[in-house]
């Protein structure tokens, strides 16, 4: 039986966060922002995922461990980003 690491509340609540911890860099892990909004950063992938193209883009608001937790506001935000 699977179970979570002894501190996965934690890292849900955002202690360590990788994402929130690197800032909001021009490049992270090979891929270069081509976006940069008011709440979102967005990343052009340059590995071979199969999909030319491929576009990550990452919440820089407040540390959430899913979109379903932003607020409506901040959701509306974000989106209107994404579809920038």
């Amino acid at each position: 039986m699977r179970t979570w690491d002894a501190d996965w509340e934690e890292r849900r609540a955002g202690k360590s966060c990788p994402m929130c911890n690197e800032g909001r860099p021009d490049e992270t892990h090979g891929n270069a922002r081509i976006f940069a909004g008011r709440v979102s950063d967005a990343y052009l992938v340059h590995g071979d995922v199969g999909q030319p193209g491929y576009t990550i883009v990452i919440w820089r608001g407040r540390h959430v461990a899913d979109l379903t937790e932003l607020t409506d506001t901040d959701a509306a935000t974000y989106f209107r980003e994404v579809l920038t």
